[in-house]
């Protein structure tokens, strides 16, 4: 086989490596070769492999992440967005370069600008916290807007939380829930993540009130009561143990006598399915819907 057609061979598998996210995949000593003379020669495409395969330590080389970033940034600056993206990854982490944000932030920018999903997200990321550049809402549910619409399942969570809270924009409850069924469709909602965004709501359990108080009045049919008691077992709080099962109990009582926050809570638990408690895709479509339709 030709030099040249080796090259273009690695070129094609490593493309579909890369953007198919295909696992496993990594270069053998003699596609690596084929590589490195394509990459001197001034591909970027190669030279994109090359920093990869120096980052992991493909085909016998030592990993090294320094030169890695030397590769990244030769293809980046020929403007592969791919490449852009990494550079980016690697300022914002300091790895193989000293640690700086705002060149992180400048070559997501950059690469966000060429369609870079993944760098659309973190420098929608950036721009909501104010980190490596000034902070700037409305620009972050911009960007997160762009990344959760081409299926980026964090980028679609984060939007649904600006949306519910009116960060960046207005208020619009009906589209933050459409962009947090579609994360959790898609396969986000750990229980961490989850919290948070529970957290983010501002729906924390009423401290003034006592456990023996809300446990009686959630057993005697206070709809409030009991979705205080929900969040209380979710959370493991005030009084009560972790207890997902119990959580999901209680939601379920008070948002079946019309307790919005607890349909929102019981929907996003019941989109991915948490700890012992199964997925139930439908039923949380069921209960955001309900919930879009009443008013807390």
């Amino acid at each position: 086989m030709s030099p040249c057609r080796k090259a273009a061979t690695v070129l094609l598998l490593s493309a579909v490596a890369l953007f198919s996210a295909i696992p496993g995949f990594a270069m053998n000593p003699e596609e690596l070769a084929t590589t490195r003379q394509a990459a001197e020669n001034g591909s970027a495409s190669a030279q994109v492999l090359l920093a990869i395969a120096c980052l992991n330590g493909d085909a016998g080389l030592v990993k090294d992440a320094k030169l890695a970033a030397q590769w990244f940034e030769r293809a980046a600056l020929q403007g592969n967005g791919y490449a852009e993206g990494r550079l980016a990854d690697l300022y914002a982490d300091g790895t193989g370069v000293a640690k700086n944000l705002k060149i992180a932030a400048d070559w997501r920018e950059r690469a966000a600008r060429r369609g870079n999903v993944e760098a659309q997200f973190k420098l929608g990321q950036m721009y909501l916290e104010g980190s490596g550049v000034a902070q700037d809402r409305e620009r972050a549910r911009e960007l997160l807007q762009s990344a959760a619409e081409d299926g980026h399942r964090e980028a679609a969570y984060l939007l649904a939380r600006m949306y519910s809270e009116g960060l960046g924009g207005p208020e619009d409850q009906a589209m933050a829930d459409h962009w947090l069924y579609k994360s959790a469709l898609r396969g986000y909602g750990a229980a961490e993540e989850l919290l948070g965004w529970i957290r983010s709501f501002g729906h924390t359990y009423d401290k003034t009130v006592s456990h023996e108080a809300v446990r009686r009045l959630a057993e005697d049919g206070d709809a409030e009561a009991q979705y205080q008691l929900g969040l209380r077992c979710y959370l493991g709080k005030g009084g009560e143990k972790r207890d997902l099962a119990q959580a999901v109990t209680w939601f379920e009582r008070a948002a079946g006598q019309g307790q919005v926050m607890a349909m929102r809570n019981l929907a996003q638990i019941l989109a991915r399915g948490e700890n012992g408690v199964p997925a139930d895709p439908q039923a949380a479509k069921a209960w955001l819907e309900r919930a879009g339709k009443a008013r807390p």
